[in-house]
């Protein structure tokens, strides 16, 4: 079972992980309303795992005035539905600025369960900037895994912020029997909040 958009923040908030503020819309009575009370500029996704490049296909947004939510909403829901007959709803979400970074539970062939901590975002495939540990693990093993990659040391004032997150990640791992998990990007800012993630047990 793959979980992702709200599904997946659930189960994150359920394990009190941060994930920027968002809320599920299906109709553009509630996308202005939620847009208001969270505060632009919002971003504003398809809920739709069958469309992976949400951004390029046009299902991905940032939103930044009242007055454009409407047309997004509409455009998106078009677009989305165009795409696959699974689109649920619309994700609108707090638009964080910050650096992202990437978490990861995977099953390793050798070592079993595993999590992962490094660069994110669109710079997760060129910095290959990464950190590994074996699940279960410690404060210690987290302050190891955040101090050894090179974004550790640009984000050290939010140490305490990601060894506590990567420490929740791997009891969630654990106690859901997860099979994969990849937060990204977790935006490292004024404040640590995951920005997309999808599971799967």
């Amino acid at each position: 079972m793959e979980l992702h958009g709200r599904d997946a923040y659930k189960m994150l908030e359920s394990y009190n992980i941060p994930v920027s503020r968002w809320g599920s819309v299906k109709d553009i009575y509630h996308a202005q309303l939620i847009s208001h009370n969270i505060s632009f500029p919002v971003l504003m996704k398809a809920d739709c795992i069958e469309i992976e490049d949400k951004e390029k296909s046009g299902c991905l947004r940032v939103v930044h005035r009242h007055e454009d939510v409407e047309k997004n909403f509409n455009e998106i829901s078009r677009k989305s539905r165009n795409m696959s007959k699974n689109t649920n709803e619309i994700i609108l979400q707090e638009h964080n600025e910050g650096i992202e970074s990437v978490i990861r539970v995977k099953e390793d062939d050798k070592f079993g369960k595993v999590i992962v901590f490094g660069h994110g975002g669109r710079h997760s495939g060129i910095m290959n900037d990464f950190s590994m540990r074996v699940i279960p693990i410690t404060s210690r093993d987290a302050k190891e895994m955040v101090r050894e990659t090179k974004i550790g040391n640009i984000v050290r004032k939010n140490e305490g912020s990601i060894v506590k997150t990567l420490l929740k990640v791997a009891e969630l791992a654990e106690m859901e029997n997860v099979k994969s998990l990849e937060i990204n990007p977790f935006i490292i800012g004024k404040n640590c909040r995951v920005g997309n993630a999808r599971i799967i047990k």
